[in-house]
Parts: C-alpha cells; structure tokens; sequence
C-alpha cells in the first residue's frame, strides 16, 4: 500500500502534536513594560501595576482572547498606549509563567523587589501588609471560663441581660 499522502486516519493521528515553546519572550521596544496584574475588570480588562510604579488598565489583544489565560499576580508583558493622552492603557502583549519569572529575575529584567512586594501573600486580597489585628485572638482560660459559667446560672433567669449572651 502507499503512504498517506492526501489526509486521512494516518495524517490525523499526528496532528495534536505540538511542543511548547520555551523561549522567553523579552521586551524589546521602549513603549513596553513589565507588569503584574492587581485585580480582573471583566471583558477582557485587568487593572495592571507596571514597573515603572504607574498602575494602568490592561487589554488582551485580539489575537489573544480566548487563546491566552491572564490570573490574578501573573506577570506580564505590556505595551503603553502612546497614543491615549492619559497614558494609563495599555495592550497585554505577553503572560509569564512561575519558571519564566525565575528566569526573569536571574537575566536582570525584573527585580526580585518589585515581585515581592507587589504579590499579594493575604488571602482575602487585602492592601493592608500589617494587617496584625488581635481581634480573634482572646486569652481565655478554661479555669475563667468555668468561673464565669458559674456566676450566671447563680443569677436568677429574670436579670438576664440580653448584653452578656
């Protein structure tokens, strides 16, 4: 028989094979910036911290939408609108993965500073950093706690107030 020349089961079979490609994509013209992405605006929209200490409004390229997936603290690759007069929009042209960043950091392009202080290391995304309050923790002993028990079944049911339940 001959080969699969036209298509068919045999050319089908090797079609999904890709190989990702490793290759860091670095800025490379003056209008663009590193970024990390601070919180999702929906439709595409993410509101972006750049290096250079301005936070703008990041869009996805239409190349991109649905291709790409942009989280929350990914670092990015973005390019400055120069055209907008504000100057606080910009393109999202690039994604970062946790290898590429670490490879980031090692040729000089981000400093580990800048990630480290902009990531987000609270769970419910606050922007407080010395969020320390006291307000769960309480330094009650089983022994008070019992004197306490005590002390109110001694009073009788009528002088219950509603303050100390």
């Amino acid at each position: 028989m001959p080969k699969n020349k036209k298509g068919g089961k045999g050319a089908k079979k090797g079609k999904n094979y890709t190989t990702q490609n490793t290759q860091l994509i670095l800025k490379e013209n003056e209008g663009e910036e590193y970024g990390i992405v601070k919180s999702k605006n929906g439709n595409g929209r993410f509101t972006i911290y750049c290096y250079d200490d301005v936070e703008r409004i990041g869009i996805i390229r239409g190349k991109d939408r649905k291709r790409k997936w942009v989280n929350l603290e990914d670092i990015v690759l973005v390019e400055k609108w120069n055209f907008e007069t504000d100057g606080n929009k910009c393109t999202i042209l690039h994604t970062y993965d946790k290898n590429d960043e670490n490879k980031l950091v090692k040729n000089n392009e981000i400093n580990f500073m800048f990630l480290k202080r902009n990531k987000n290391t609270n769970d419910f995304n606050s922007t407080d950093n010395d969020c320390e309050d006291d307000i769960f923790q309480r330094d009650y002993t089983i022994e008070d706690s019992e004197e306490d028990h005590k002390s109110n079944s001694s009073d009788s049911e009528d002088s219950i107030n509603v303050d100390d339940i």
